[in-house]
């Protein structure tokens, strides 16, 4: 059997898993470009030639609070290496602990818990500084409305702070193009209506491209409203395939973005054929909760172009940790819930092609939610073999992808 190991689990003792593929198959592995990790003499240099913004230190020199937004678990950003970066800065500034606040953005995902915190900030930034939770239904301020029209609602906390930060990574994303920026702030830290509204406008134009912002009516949207929230600055992360830092990008939230998705680009590139038989794409690093795994498909930017062939096997894996996860805007029953092949973008994907998902702590009835046709789900990996054996004789050209929400899809 040939076997590939895929990387597994991330934020929860993360440790590779084996995936064996049948003796006369041709599999083959689609890595992406990557880069070294940064050391943190390189992380401190990033702070000290900010883009297109002057430091942390001058910037809050004179504020009397701050406000730093997080990203959650569903994201792979070192948060717990930049912290004491920033702080140095604030400290610098005369910025006193006491009257410094950290926001955790999380939109309309769930809470994070003590034990999720330790691992994001630190357990040294959990003890000494007040962290909150966002919590989208209360304790938020009108901000007027979007260029769109949309009615802005953020943070109390945030809002109230003389002087802004937010930390995040630069990952690909399907509707808003990239990751990172200004959408620490919507979603993250904007109320449900807001969410609704922007999100709901996009859905009814069709959707955004993964991996485009020229262009891109929700990150102008996204954009738009971080400017009307004030915020002054972003630690945006370029990761490595393994989930580290290869870049640092410091400074104003739309060039200090844009410099690094120029990045990202590069790093997170991949090179396929196109037309293989059965395709595996592996929804780490975000692969804490299954409503994050379709993002696995990021890697396929095109979808008109034949990445999987007609009559080809697309196979999802997702270590899913926290099992099918919390969404209070997508999720069943909530008021933009759609089935995810109901994008046009996903179905092109299936289309003439059968879609396998394997999770070890995933239902058969958390997938029927989210997908309709015929979609099969798997616990156990064998089983899965097995069936694709079933469907693809000698010769099946396999092409596992190891880190698909990052991967960037690059034409030979």
């Amino acid at each position: 059997m040939h076997t590939v190991d895929i990387p597994w689990g991330v934020w929860y003792n993360e440790k590779p898993l084996s995936l064996r593929f049948p003796d006369n198959w041709n599999v083959e592995t689609a890595k992406m470009a990557d880069a070294p990790e940064l050391t943190d003499d390189e992380l401190k240099k990033s702070f000290e030639n900010p883009i297109g913004s002057p430091r942390i230190a001058e910037m809050a020199r004179g504020k009397k609070t701050v406000a730093i937004a997080v990203d959650d678990l569903t994201r792979p950003t070192e948060a717990y290496r930049f912290i004491p970066f920033i702080v140095d800065e604030l400290h610098e500034a005369g910025i006193k602990d006491d009257d410094i606040t950290f926001v955790i953005a999380v939109g309309s995902h769930r809470a994070l818990t003590y034990q999720d915190l330790v691992k994001k900030l630190g357990r040294h930034t959990l003890e000494t500084y007040r962290v909150y939770n966002h919590c989208p239904f209360d304790d938020l301020v009108p901000v007027g409305e979007s260029k769109d029209g949309s009615p802005i609602r953020v943070n109390r906390i945030f809002m109230e702070a003389d002087y802004t930060i937010a930390v995040g990574c630069i990952v690909p994303h399907p509707a808003a193009g990239w990751g990172g920026g200004g959408k620490i702030i919507m979603p993250g830290v904007c109320s449900i209506e807001t969410l609704a509204a922007v999100h709901g406008a996009d859905q009814a134009r069709g959707g955004g491209q993964v991996a485009a912002i020229k262009g891109n009516r929700l990150r102008e949207e996204i954009d738009d409203i971080a400017a009307k929230a004030g915020l002054n600055m972003i630690v945006n992360a370029v990761s490595t395939s393994r989930g580290g830092t290869a870049g640092l990008f410091v400074g104003d939230f739309i060039k200090a973005h844009r410099a690094g998705v120029a990045m990202a680009e590069k790093v997170y590139a991949t090179e396929v054929p196109a037309n293989i038989d059965v395709g595996v794409f592996n929804a780490y690093p975000e692969d804490t909760e299954f409503l994050q795994c379709g993002k696995a498909l990021n890697v396929w930017v095109n979808p008109d172009e034949d990445l999987v062939k007609k009559g080809g096997s697309i196979v999802v894996t997702t270590a899913a940790s926290e099992g099918r996860g919390t969404h209070y805007l997508m999720d069943v029953g909530m008021r933009l819930f759609q089935k995810a092949d109901s994008r046009t973008s996903v179905a092109k994907k299936m289309a003439g092609r059968h879609l396998s998902f394997f999770s070890p702590t995933v239902t058969a009835a958390e997938v029927r939610d989210r997908y309709s046709g015929d979609v099969s789900f798997f616990n156990k990996w064998n089983l899965l073999v097995d069936e694709l054996a079933k469907r693809h004789g000698p010769g099946t050209h396999a092409v596992v992808f190891p880190y698909c929400s990052l991967q960037y899809f690059k034409s030979k």
